[in-house]
């Protein structure tokens, strides 16, 4: 379902798609390591990876019976057959796993299944609401209020989907960053990985609450160097960095993109090619 990257997301974007595939989740031929780590996440420190309110159990249950009926069911070994529902439903796909509710200050985080979070961590924001959560991201009011609306107007048979990217100088999957980290300055190369998160949006139309699933991939700059679509996919990360504005530089941690656009030139010209 998932093909190899042939394009790349333009983030700062909010670029919501409906749906059109079979199912909407995030299940390729990556899903056994994916769900090894998520099962050493669970035995090691559960409660970094799952937070939940009280309230939420019904609509975790939702939540996981819809992913349940989408996929190929897992074989969940007795004990995690104990676990939270959303936690279960963690171990059917790829997929990080979050529910958002409704409330008084807006849509905040009501529970949360997140082993491979990027560049952020479950505790700073569970319970938090969405403009809280985003608090750290480069937007203006008018996008704060445009992503509430999309959330209230978003309805179950219409589930959506967008795209989003980071650089990272390794492929851990598990990124847990506490929000003062974007402050400090990253520096990347040809060692580096594209880090991309595809990401869904479905009302749940029981609770009406919203799952919000994250599905990480790892791809080198290396093997991006050597794609068959080169020229394209430089082409885009080059015109990106360049209309970046200072903040939007600052959160992805390219204060200083010096190095990335060094390793651009060199790429471009075949100097920067390496095999995987």
């Amino acid at each position: 379902m998932f093909q190899p990257i042939c394009d790349l997301p333009s983030p700062f974007k909010i670029g919501l798609k409906p749906i059109s595939h079979e199912n909407g989740f995030f299940v390729d031929a990556g899903l056994p390591n994916y769900i090894r780590q998520k099962r050493a996440l669970f035995a090691t420190c559960f409660e970094d990876v799952f937070r939940a309110e009280d309230a939420t159990l019904d609509a975790q249950g939702e939540a996981e019976h819809c992913i349940k009926n989408a996929v190929a069911n897992a074989q969940l070994a007795a004990h995690e057959l104990k676990l939270p529902p959303l936690a279960r439903a963690a171990l059917y796909v790829q997929d990080d796993l979050v529910i958002m509710r409704h409330g008084p200050t807006g849509w905040r985080l009501a529970a949360g299944c997140v082993c491979f979070p990027s560049s952020w961590d479950l505790g700073e924001k569970f319970g938090r609401p969405m403009q809280e959560i985003h608090a750290p991201v480069p937007m203006d009011e008018k996008t704060h209020a445009r992503i509430e609306r999309i959330f209230d107007a978003l309805k179950p048979e219409t589930p959506v989907w967008r795209e989003n990217w980071s650089l990272d100088k390794n492929a851990e999957l598990r990124q847990p960053k506490p929000e003062t980290a974007r402050k400090k300055i990253r520096y990347f190369d040809g060692t580096s990985v594209l880090r991309s998160e595809y990401q869904t949006l479905r009302k749940l139309p029981v609770s009406g609450d919203i799952l919000f699933t994250i599905g990480v991939r790892n791809w080198p700059l290396s093997h991006i160097a050597i794609h068959p679509k080169k020229a394209h996919l430089l082409g885009q990360l080059r015109a990106q960095l360049d209309g970046f504005s200072k903040e939007e530089l600052a959160y992805k941690g390219l204060q200083n993109p010096a190095e990335l656009q060094a390793w651009l030139e060199q790429a471009n010209t075949g100097h920067g090619e390496t095999a995987p």
